[in-house]
């Protein structure tokens, strides 16, 4: 809307520059006197006047009829402005950036954007569980009181309500923070678990715990299935966030309790995709320490906060992932060729935070500015294509005053994003038919078979004349 307002504006104003300038010239040019006629020639033109009137009067009208009719014409078309060279190159640029504006809006550098992705069998997605709250959790302590805190677990290929406690993977597990003397805990935690696959014999685990100081107190558990989760979920909808689906569980308890205990939360899937970050080299990075220089690294963070106005927090608590880059000491343009991996959710409400960093070891290192990168730009494309090169330039970190020479500074990567993994498009709706026809074995046919031949009512016996 700038852009279009800067070009009406010099469309209108410089042509009324011009004119106002014209008046003041014209008015400031002295006027010429008309010349008096000499006394003969006044006579003259008296005595022909009688002669030639009749004549010259028809023509003289002819001819200010023409100009009144050429007037009144060029009085109905607009005059087109005159547009200096300046105003010209500055209308071109303009129009420029509005169209790499548009352009921007609807296709990426790798290709047009993907408005829905099929959910296939087999593949990877990933499962955020968020507004997680339990009720009547019993008192286990010996003291009285109870210190809570819930865990999940996947990667089940049975189902492990059998088992009641159970472990799992570092990559596989996620848990809430500890509510101390809470038996209706609250959790504020979102747990995210990428590593969770669309297969019918697929389980989660859902393990309550008592926080202790050597050891936590196992109190109840319950299963969920994958497939029930799924339910109704055909497609991902690339273009808008991911809708909450609502969930109760009633736990198997491990102590005795006087009422169940009942767990709500919502539950966020999407696809799980990998990202890899190829960090290449920097260029005019601030001299931030004491004596010149800097010893910098690179963290990427995938994080749910606002990073745009939130306070800067050296571990951020909705951060779900982050990676780092070697220290370069004392280089203000580092070599960096260093490749940083993730499994993230396709959420387009992540934030991806690309943080400028100086070490200070074995002191607190100190953060000197940071970029924000839209994940939904990289979740809408076609996936597993080659890499696409950024160079980027950093901006201020909230809550903290800018480092002198940080807009100067820019980082150079390529970032690659597929599916974690893409599993088998499911079967159409034919196919499925005949697959469960299959699947139901001999005796579904036999009785399909004696139903075909057995005899309808009112069938003519034997002799009957059909």
């Amino acid at each position: 809307w700038l852009a279009v307002v800067a070009v009406g504006l010099v469309f209108i104003t410089g042509p009324l520059l011009k004119m106002k300038a014209s008046q003041k010239a014209a008015a400031a040019a002295p006027k010429a006197k008309p010349k008096a006629a000499p006394k003969g020639a006044a006579k003259a033109t008296a005595k022909a006047l009688p002669k030639a009137g009749a004549k010259a009067l028809p023509k003289a009208g002819a001819k200010s009829k023409a100009v009144a009719k050429a007037k009144a014409k060029s009085a109905g078309k607009l005059k087109v402005p005159e547009v200096s060279f300046k105003q010209l190159k500055a209308i071109l640029r303009l129009q420029a950036r509005v169209r790499g504006w548009k352009a921007r809006l609807d296709v990426h550098p790798t290709g047009p954007k993907e408005k829905s992705r099929t959910l296939n069998d087999g593949e990877q997605i990933a499962v955020s569980i968020q507004n997680i709250s339990v009720k009547n959790v019993p008192e286990v302590n010996l003291m009285g009181g109870v210190d809570p805190f819930l865990e999940v677990q996947c990667g089940f290929s049975k189902d492990p309500d059998a088992k009641g406690r159970t472990s799992a993977s570092k990559d596989k597990v996620d848990r809430t923070e500890v509510l101390s003397g809470d038996p209706n805990p609250k959790f504020s935690k979102t747990l995210d678990l990428p590593r969770v696959y669309n297969k019918p014999d697929q389980f989660m685990n859902f393990l309550l715990f008592d926080s202790g100081t050597a050891e936590d107190t196992f109190i109840a558990s319950k299963s969920l299935s994958v497939n029930k989760l799924l339910e109704g979920i055909r497609v991902f909808d690339l273009q808008n966030p991911p809708k909450p689906i609502p969930q109760e569980l009633v736990f198997m308890s491990e102590v005795s309790t006087k009422k169940d205990i009942k767990a709500k939360f919502d539950v966020v899937i999407c696809e799980a995709m990998k990202f890899v970050f190829n960090i290449k080299s920097g260029e005019k990075f601030p001299e931030v320490d004491s004596f010149g220089g800097i010893d910098s690294f690179i963290e990427i963070r995938a994080t749910r906060s606002d990073v745009t106005s939130d306070w800067f927090h050296d571990e951020d608590p909705k951060c779900i992932w982050s990676g780092r880059t070697q220290v370069h000491t004392d280089s203000v343009a580092p070599k960096f060729e260093q490749e940083i991996k993730a499994t993230l959710p396709a959420d387009p409400t992540l934030k991806i935070q690309i943080i400028l960093w100086d070490s200070n070891a074995p002191m607190a290192d100190f953060p000197v500015a940071h970029h924000i990168m839209d994940i939904s730009e990289e979740i809408c494309h076609k996936q597993d294509l080659p890499p696409v090169e950024h160079i980027i330039k950093f901006q201020k970190i909230p809550g903290q005053a800018a480092t002198s020479g940080y807009q100067k500074a820019s980082l150079k990567f390529s970032l690659q994003t597929s599916l974690a993994e893409q599993g088998v498009p499911p079967p159409p709706k034919a196919a499925a038919k005949t697959a469960a026809k299959a699947k139901a074995g001999p005796k579904a046919a036999s009785k399909a078979a004696s139903k075909a031949s057995a005899k309808p009512k009112g069938a003519p016996g034997k002799g009957a004349v059909p």
